[in-house]
């Protein structure tokens, strides 16, 4: 392979030699050994071509000639279309784009700050919400304190990553400070780490999560709205949930719906802070109807518990079960006395005939669906097609489809099992767009 040893703009035109000869090894597959390897003289001169005029760029960057070839490749123009049955993400596309606003609470704005972070702290989620919430004057200090603190650490924290590091993870702004100190009860240092371990996370992930097709396809997860707090409600039918199914799978889901919601929280963000979700914090709402042991992994909570504990702490705000039985009931009545307060008081257990008065609490007449009381559609799409991203929800899917993850026909037409074969994989190791290959269209092998 073509080293590494030249100028930025010639290594870069290097760097699309190597994945054309790659796509030549897809073709010398599919079509036979001579016509792919005249298609990979073509596409590498095409490439060479598109390279030229960034010898000339500031700074040597190529990166006005590397926005064109992105642009291309995503829309197929220039090497075709790439999928997989075994690409495992879609990624890296950048989870904050430029001009979003960092949120930083003025001074003159600290006393009501402080108060939603101490009535989210004290779990605090009554319905309706009153206008002010009292707070202890030692409680406040010590969130006034602590918040402070805590901006100058994760702001060194972050001046000391890349560019493109900076893009793979949202704005570690007031929002997210908030959330962290009320997960670890305002202790800098441990929040400190946390800061720490996310973006260790964002690096090696490099941007966004796609969801898993597989996954999709079980109707089990779906974000399709807010709540009236401007809360995305994730809602969760148990019932299609696979006890035994792969829990890695799962995780990638996991991780997809939170850059969803991430998407989502970003692109509505304003100048100021949000008066009623301060803390873009999401609600979980679970559908329990016809749930059996056979819905139940112990994996797959041991997933869950790590991945908010470690990475998303205290993004979750309320837990809703809908149809709680009799037994589930007793079983957590008994049980919630060893539980931590806060946790015990995020969770709301609803039977069943209560289900259509909490939800049309807790959801807008036109959003809740006609199945609880409302005029909204289906929570899940039923005209989605199997493995389509509407089936994830409406919120979901709009949030994927602004950072440009690929349609289902393209997903539908890609095919890089060749990439599996350890001799191709082990060579594989440039890219169009910081060392991942074929990542500028979405695509990162592993």
């Amino acid at each position: 392979m073509i080293q590494s040893s030249l100028p930025a703009a010639v290594h870069w035109a290097a760097q699309l030699v190597d994945e054309s000869i790659l796509r030549g090894a897809v073709l010398a597959q599919q079509l036979g050994h001579a016509v792919a390897v005249v298609a990979a003289v073509v596409v590498t001169v095409l490439a060479l071509c598109l390279c030229w005029p960034s010898v000339g760029d500031k700074k040597g960057t190529g990166e006005h000639a590397r926005r064109r070839v992105v642009q291309r490749l995503r829309s197929g123009d220039l090497l075709g279309r790439l999928d997989t049955k075994d690409v495992q993400r879609v990624g890296p596309l950048p989870l904050c784009q430029a001009g979003v606003p960092f949120l930083r609470v003025s001074q003159d704005q600290l006393k009501w700050f402080s108060s939603e972070v101490a009535r989210i702290y004290e779990v605090k989620l009554t319905i309706p919400r009153p206008e002010r919430h009292p707070v202890k004057s030692e409680l406040r200090r010590r969130i006034v304190e602590s918040l402070l603190a805590l901006r100058s650490g994760a702001d060194a924290l972050v001046e000391a990553q890349s560019p493109h590091e900076q893009a793979s993870h949202e704005p570690v702004d007031d929002a997210m400070l908030g959330r962290l100190l009320v997960a670890r009860d305002f202790n800098v240092d441990a929040c400190l780490k946390l800061v720490q371990n996310y973006l260790d996370l964002r690096t090696d992930l490099g941007g966004c999560t796609t969801p898993p097709r597989a996954i999709l396809q079980e109707q089990a997860f779906c974000i399709p709205f807010e709540d009236r707090f401007g809360r995305p409600v994730l809602f969760v039918r148990g019932s299609n949930i696979n006890g035994r199914g792969d829990t890695g799978q799962y995780q990638k889901m996991f991780r997809a719906l939170m850059d969803a919601m991430i998407v989502h929280f970003l692109q509505k963000r304003t100048r100021l802070v949000s008066k009623s979700n301060p803390l873009e914090q999401y609600v979980l709402v679970i559908d329990t109807e016809d749930l059996t042991w056979r819905n139940a992994s112990l994996d797959f909570v041991r997933m869950l518990v790590k991945e908010t504990n470690s990475y998303y702490p205290d993004r979750l705000q309320e837990v809703i079960v809908l149809g709680a039985s009799f037994l589930v009931r007793s079983i957590w009545k008994a049980a919630s006395p060893i539980v931590h307060p806060r946790t015990r008081n995020k969770l709301r257990l609803v039977p069943y005939f209560a289900a259509h008065e909490t939800m049309q609490q807790l959801i807008p007449a036109d959003r809740l669906p006609e199945s609880f009381g409302g005029r909204g559609p289906p929570v899940f799409a039923p005209d989605a097609g199997p493995g389509s991203r509407a089936q994830a929800g409406r919120l979901a899917a709009r949030a994927w489809e602004y950072i440009g993850l690929p349609s289902e026909e393209v997903l539908d037409d890609m095919n890089l099992d060749i990439f599996n074969q350890p001799a191709i994989r082990q060579n594989a190791c440039c890219g169009v767009y910081d060392g991942d290959l074929f990542s500028c269209f979405g695509a990162r092998l592993r």
